[in-house]
């Protein structure tokens, strides 16, 4: 009996020491799989950051060829922001800036007290066009990493509020392209607004000549345009004395899924995981999410997908739009669905 005593507690005592061991390398293949993530989300970061640094190389495509911001708009506003004396710095009213530092106070200035005027719906529009039509091109040239570059910045441009958006290097490019035109251009214009033009000008040469090609240099901007990227950014009010206003494209569409009458119905082979391709590829943005669903609704207004681990329910205004949806979808996803039926109600 005491023999038979002391071998079961030697069992239980090696079971227990088992049991130890499986929870102390489980707890190892815990931190290896977070330290792994945590390197492919830092990865994944420095790759967004050099794609969005290299947005400013596309404006030498053909889309991009006459793509500039309204001139008349700009000395419009320029003026205006020097007659609210809306480029001196806080600090000059203590003491006298340094000629350098007057020069950098006006840059600042101007990128974040005139730019955001310029950046209306019809120029944002123009732009998402022109990147789309990039990405096109490139896909069918097999250029992946172009196409990757403007899809990153198409998707930018659809998120993004005109104060984000004046850091963008994209945006930098086409403005300093616009000034360099208006100070070609022989019309007159105001010296003081001259004088402005060519310090933003000199500011961003110098900005370029010291900046190697990379991922931007300053952290806090590079972070505001990459969380643009997944989080929408609430439209701001304009201030009662601006006298050009500043639209944004809608962020979240309302759609009544109850009336779109004409629907699709696929098995889903990839689970949630499909999300990413409908979401980033065709318009469509995120109304409700769950566990086990995401609700998905178009800008257009006319289009909704519920979304679940094995089914995907496509609905559409019409049945000529659901033609249209359905070729789109099933581009986007590739093999991960498959079709199964189709209704339109015609009641």
């Amino acid at each position: 009996m005491a023999k038979k005593r002391k071998n079961r507690h030697s069992n239980v005592a090696r079971k227990r020491e088992k049991r130890r061991q499986n929870r102390k390398s489980k707890r190892k293949q815990l931190a290896v799989q977070k330290h792994q993530a945590l390197q492919r989300a830092k990865s994944d970061e420095e790759l967004l950051q050099d794609k969005i640094a290299d947005s400013k190389l596309l404006l030498d495509e053909p889309e991009f060829e006459n793509i500039t911001f309204d001139p008349d708009l700009l000395r419009q506003k320029t003026a205006e922001a020097l007659e609210s004396d809306l480029f001196a710095s806080e600090d000059e009213i203590d003491e006298e800036p340094t000629p350098e530092e007057n020069t950098e106070n006006i840059s600042e200035g101007f990128r974040f007290k005139v730019l955001p005027h310029l950046m209306t719906t019809e120029f944002i529009n123009t732009v998402s066009q022109a990147l789309n039509a990039c990405e096109t091109r490139f896909k069918r040239m097999g250029l992946g990493e172009k196409a990757e570059v403007a899809l990153v910045a198409k998707s930018l441009f659809e998120y993004a509020d005109p104060e984000t958006l004046v850091i963008h290097p994209l945006i930098s490019a086409i403005c300093a392209r616009t000034l360099k035109e208006i100070l070609a251009d022989p019309e007159p214009i105001p010296d003081t607004v001259t004088s402005v033009f060519s310090d933003v000008l000199e500011v961003d040469s110098l900005t370029e000549s010291e900046d190697p090609p990379g991922p931007p240099k300053t952290p806090n901007d590079a972070t505001e345009v990459i969380q643009s990227v997944t989080e929408p950014i609430a439209t701001h009010e304009p201030e009662a004395d601006q006298t050009t206003e500043t639209e944004t494209v809608p962020l979240i569409p309302e759609v009544e899924p109850e009336t779109l009458r004409a629907k699709a119905l696929y098995q889903n082979g990839d689970g949630l995981e499909v999300r990413r391709a409908i979401e980033v590829g065709d318009g469509y943005r995120v109304v409700q999410e769950a566990d086990s669903q995401v609700e998905l609704a178009h800008i257009d207004g006319q289009r909704y997908i519920t979304l679940t681990t094995d089914r995907l329910l496509l609905q559409c205004a019409s049945k000529e739009l659901l033609d249209v949806a359905m070729k789109e979808i099933e581009a986007l996803c590739d093999d991960t669905l498959f079709y199964l039926a189709r209704t339109v109600d015609e009641s």
